[in-house]
């Protein structure tokens, strides 16, 4: 693991791919030599990698120890270096081991983890309230708290401003408040300010402090007797724990409506008039829109910034009638105090 950057953070360098030097027995590349090189996982070594369910990566049914790795297996050795630079391990997890063939020589790296890759934003949509924007991950996360505590102090709620863009966050009001539903659910509570519309881009900022970790317990296999590492939702003595880096590009998903909500229904109501409720109802299986209307005028919206408003709020709400058409057709007032 990289401990010391210099001057640089441990985001900002880039990973070196796996190499090979062809050296004398002094430790001096020999420029002279050229050749095929290639890299696989030792077959037959129950100990690689050293999680469980996973001795068919290097089985007799693993392609030459290949079947868990990805890329270009093999490298043109030019003046005795030979560089793999398409290479992938396919599935995260501890103690694994890379052997690398040029002509008869064979060696093999130091075990070593495969970092969980960081948690990908899965989707994003509005509660059916249109209250709160939703966003989904595809692993557990957590939750946007480092182990150095920078971070989520106030239990499930966070500060949306560590995790969403800029543009984001003008979007969702200036009032706009963040918690963790789930450690896989991010709720974000809309301002009364709010002009964020289906379809817009919800984005995850760069080096977002959200991140995944993949935990595993040592375990005797009754099988053979073998201590090995199994997955588990928890950090466990003596375990293994294994952290995702952090987003390094931004990530972004349009925000959709929720599943239950069709928006084929169209009320053509005031610029200035703000809307507490929308409830659907059906009488005698003709459906009905009620539009339970809360205030008229500019800034009618509660804002504890505005001290003084010249909003009316004793206003009528409204009754519809959803013809067959699809239309909307304003049946009544409804006296609203």
């Amino acid at each position: 693991p990289i401990t010391s950057a210099g001057a640089f953070a441990v985001r900002e360098l880039g990973a070196l791919p796996p190499a090979l030097f062809i050296t004398d027995s002094y430790g001096n590349i020999n420029g002279s030599i050229n050749g095929i090189a290639s890299v696989a996982i030792p077959m037959n070594d129950a100990n690689v990698p050293s999680m469980a369910g996973y001795a068919f990566c290097g089985d007799v049914n693993s392609e030459g120890g290949a079947v868990c790795l990805a890329g270009n297996l093999t490298t043109q050795v030019n003046h005795g270096f030979g560089n793999f630079t398409e290479l992938f391990i396919r599935h995260p997890g501890p103690g694994y081991v890379l052997e690398f063939t040029f002509q008869t020589l064979v060696r093999r790296t130091p075990p070593f983890n495969v970092l969980p890759a960081p948690p990908r934003l899965e989707g994003v949509y509005f509660s059916r309230a249109f209250s709160n924007v939703i966003l989904s991950f595809n692993a557990p996360t957590n939750r946007g708290v480092l182990v150095d505590g920078i971070g989520d102090v106030m239990g499930d709620k966070t500060d949306c401003s560590l995790i969403l863009t800029d543009e984001t966050l003008d979007k969702m009001g200036a009032g706009v408040t963040c918690a963790w539903e789930t450690d896989s659910v991010l709720v974000a509570l809309l301002s009364s300010d709010a002009t964020i519309l289906p379809g817009d881009l919800v984005g995850i900022k760069a080096h977002s402090m959200v991140t995944t970790t993949m935990h595993y317990q040592r375990v005797m296999q009754a099988s053979t007797g073998m201590v090995k590492l199994q997955r588990v939702f928890a950090a466990a003595p003596d375990g293994v724990s294994l952290t995702s880096p952090q987003f390094v590009d931004p990530m972004c998903k349009p925000v959709m409506i929720p599943e239950q909500v069709s928006d084929d229904w169209t009320v053509k109501g005031k610029s200035e008039v703000s809307a507490a409720d929308l409830e659907f109802f059906t009488i005698d299986g003709v459906d009905h829109l009620v539009v339970a209307n809360f205030c008229e005028g500019p800034n009618c919206k509660y804002d504890p910034a505005v001290l003084l408003t010249q909003a009316e709020f004793d206003i009528p709400s409204n009754l519809y009638r959803k013809e067959a058409s699809g239309a909307l057709t304003w049946i009544q007032d409804i006296p609203t105090q």
